[in-house]
């Protein structure tokens, strides 16, 4: 019965060793791939987080121009930040600093230059834009951005604002109170 057990064992080693002459060029083949597959991914996510901390770092660039009130260095930092919430976010700063240094005509460019991909963050863009241009005494194209429908009590404020602002011009214009 011993020597059956062995003529068993052996045959299935034989059967094992032939199985691996011709399946182990796939298996490893597959094992390395599998491995290429995980270093692969592994240095994307690296490459991600290196050009989230890259951006991070030139928005707090931008911002601390900003706050140093070198607003003429700020302006291309704030130009130079690729296209998200960082880049939008520092462009309402730049405008805000630009609008607090007088420079209305610079600030509402960077308004309009700011291209939001949040509606929300699209919406503050917007009525502060409006708000600037009616800050400029151009109330006719602040009038034109806000929507026709304006639910949004940021945008109905603005509306007031405006609306205010006109019935102000108006009566000035007559010589009396409205």
């Amino acid at each position: 019965m011993a020597i059956d057990d062995l003529l068993d064992e052996h045959e299935q080693s034989e059967k094992v060793r032939t199985w691996l002459q011709a399946n182990g060029a796939g298996l490893i083949g597959g094992v390395l791939l599998g491995l290429a597959l995980i270093g692969t991914w592994q240095w994307w996510q690296a490459r991600q987080a290196r050009a989230r901390v890259e951006t991070g770092e030139q928005y707090q660039a931008a911002i601390d121009e900003i706050q140093a009130k070198n607003l003429a260095q700020a302006q291309p930092r704030v130009a130079a930040l690729p296209d998200g919430t960082y880049a939008s976010l520092a462009a309402l700063d730049l405008a805000k600093a630009q609008l607090t240094a007088g420079q209305t005509d610079a600030a509402i460019a960077t308004l309009r230059a700011v291209k939001p991909s949040e509606p929300a963050l699209s919406a503050i863009v917007t009525q502060r834009l409006a708000r600037a241009l009616i800050d400029a005494g151009k109330a006719g194209e602040a009038l034109r951005l806000l929507p026709a429908q304006g639910t949004d009590a940021g945008m109905l404020q603005v509306a007031g604002d405006l609306s205010f602002d006109e019935k102000a011009a108006a009566a000035s214009r007559v010589g009396g109170a409205w």
